[in-house]
C-alpha cells in the first residue's frame, strides 16, 4: 500500500513538473516574441 501511494505521489510530481514545463515554454515564447518585436 505504501509503495502504491509512493508511486501515485511520484506520478503526480511528474505531471506537475510536466505542466510547469509547458507553462514555462509558453511564457518563454511570449517573451521571445516581445524581444523580437523590440529588436526590429
Amino acid at each position: 500500500m505504501r509503495v502504491y501511494l509512493f508511486c501515485l505521489e511520484f506520478q503526480n510530481q511528474n505531471i506537475y513538473k510536466f505542466y510547469l514545463n509547458i507553462l514555462f515554454v509558453k511564457e518563454n515564447k511570449r517573451i521571445i516574441k516581445k524581444i523580437k518585436k523590440a529588436v526590429k
